[in-house]
């Protein structure tokens, strides 16, 4: 079956340049013209290539202009300017906002953290950290060890969506304060990338299920996806708690989504919904699982970069990265092995992937999402056996 480009080209008769030379050698053919030097760096040739070669660029051009009039082709500014024709506008990258908890060791005497007080995470493997600050003032009373205090990331970006355990610097110094770390589920907003084009282009098409009297599967899916955060939407309509019922699993730029996503979804679904219907927006029931992998590489190879791009491939499967070609995993979507290992094995020098956990694949239901517990990589040059 011919793609939207293929018969965009054939509406417009698009040609290479290398056909309109063609198509001009063909020409002085037909006409019986008695000029024969049409060999490559000749006068003839050569006024015929540049000239090929313009119009061509102007086919390409044309090519270009139409493509950005079809939702399914147009990107950017173009693809912004069709979603406005069925109100819809690309979703903003937002700052995360969570709850970290610091603590101290001599809890003697009432102690306050100011607001603005910075806290970090540990230096990545690119020299890099993630900075966020307290948004009000906190006072911790006399007695109180640890408190759990709000903050707000510095930047925009899922970047800032840190695992447990990774922030633990205090920038701003307070007399008194001994450390900060941020739990499993510190987060209460996430933090999101601007939308991208694949996104908003599959919002443009979901909306015209909204168009349908009742509630199909896909009119959820799009009412869901109009909330900033939702990465992942799975919609079980088959009436799972009686007749009516419907279950709409979400999952956050995060993974498992906050509790503010949530209640932001179920709002926009229930003010959408028909008054039959008995919708509950939920998150998905996390199947844990460590990732254990070993990747051999060739001697002589950068240890520490392969470890840290590997760790990022396997990262991307739960948090999508712009700059990898992976699609993270959503509700209902398998652990396959072999696609990971896949990834991991085309990294510059490795030879061989080995798994210690999951020993295998890991089938996930609808209503379920696979979440790394923990993520170990070892690199090591590989030894001819």
């Amino acid at each position: 079956m011919a793609s939207l480009t293929d018969k965009l080209k054939e509406l417009i008769g698009y040609k290479t340049w290398q056909d309109l030379l063609e198509d001009s050698r063909d020409y002085l053919v037909a006409q019986g013209s008695s000029l024969t030097n049409f060999n490559e760096g000749g006068v003839l040739r050569t006024t015929f290539t540049v000239t090929s070669k313009l119009i061509g660029e102007l086919h390409m051009l044309l090519l270009d202009v139409i493509k950005q009039g079809y939702v399914e082709t147009a990107t950017g500014f173009w693809l912004d300017l069709r979603a406005a024709d069925q109100s819809l506008l690309r979703h903003e990258a937002t700052a995360a906002e969570g709850e970290v908890t610091f603590s101290r060791e001599d809890a003697a005497g009432a102690l306050i953290v100011p607001a603005g007080t910075l806290v970090a995470t540990k230096l990545d493997s690119a020299g890099e950290r993630r900075t966020y600050t307290t948004m009000t003032d906190y006072t911790m009373p006399d007695g109180e060890a640890e408190a759990d205090v709000a903050v707000r990331a510095m930047g925009t970006g899922i970047a800032f969506n840190a695992a447990a355990g990774v922030i633990e610097e205090i920038l701003t110094p307070v007399v008194g304060l001994d450390a900060v770390t941020n739990g499993p589920d510190w987060l209460t907003s996430e933090g999101t990338d601007e939308e991208t084009d694949d996104a908003l282009r599959e919002r443009c098409l979901l909306r015209w299920a909204e168009l349908s009297r009742g509630a199909t599967a896909d009119a959820y899916r799009s009412w869901a996806r109009a909330v900033s955060g939702v990465a992942g939407v799975s919609v079980d309509d088959q009436h799972p708690h009686g007749p009516g019922t419907v279950d709409v699993v979400i999952t956050g730029s995060a993974g498992i989504p906050s509790e503010t996503l949530l209640q932001e979804v179920q709002a926009y679904i229930d003010a959408r919904r028909p008054q039959c219907a008995d919708v509950d927006v939920i998150a998905p029931e996390a199947v844990e699982q460590d990732l254990d992998v070993t990747v051999r590489v060739r001697p002589g190879t950068d240890l520490s970069t392969t470890e840290a791009d590997a760790e990022a491939i396997l990262a991307a499967y739960s948090v999508a990265d712009e700059d990898l070609d992976i699609t993270p995993l959503g509700p209902g979507d398998d652990f396959v092995q072999a696609q990971v290992s896949a990834k991991l094995i085309a990294l510059q020098d490795a030879v061989d992937v080995l798994w210690t956990s999951p020993p295998g694949n890991v089938a996930v239901a609808s209503g379920q999402l696979f979440v790394p517990a923990s993520v170990s990589v070892t690199v090591e040059e590989w030894e001819d056996e």
